[in-house]
Formats: structure tokens, sequence, C-alpha cells
């Protein structure tokens, strides 16, 4: 949960290998390389599915294609409000 991992205050990058179907949606996404951190792993994968992309074209016909796609998290610059009290 992208809102848990903000309040553990972790950031980095995943780079997913995606396969854009016909129609510019993500057929598949697969993560090329971690983060290190699983939940951020899990989030971008399931981000991206909601992602639109313009469909790769051969011979004026949309193709599916593999792209890939970097997925960075920043770390928040201060602990969000709704996480309550940091353990002292």
């Amino acid at each position: 949960d992208p809102l848990e991992v903000g309040c553990a205050q972790v950031g980095g990058q995943v780079v997913l290998q995606l396969t854009v179907g016909a129609e510019g949606k993500p057929t598949r996404a697969n993560v090329l390389t971690s983060s290190g951190v699983p939940a951020l792993d899990a989030s971008a994968t399931k981000g991206v599915q909601r992602w639109r992309f313009e469909a790769a074209t051969r011979n004026g016909k949309p193709v599916s294609t593999d792209i890939q796609v970097p997925v960075t998290f920043h770390a928040p610059a201060e602990r969000p409000e709704h996480c309550g009290q940091a353990a002292g």
C-alpha cells in the first residue's frame, strides 16, 4: 500500500517491462529492476495497469510491443499526517 510505504518514508525506482497491446493497454507487467522494496514493486506493477499508451504500429496497423518503463517513488519530505505519531 503506497500510503503505508509513505509512512515509512521509503522511496525508490522500479523498472518495469510492459507488453502494450494493440489497444494501448498494458497486457503484461514484469519487474525488470526491483526497487528493493516489495511494496513499491507491487504498487508500480498494479499502478501501470491503469495507464494508457499509444500503440505501436506496423504497416499502419496497431500491434503489441514491449517497452521498459521506470517508475520512481519519492519519499515524502515530512511524515504524512495520516500516519499518526512517529515512534519515539
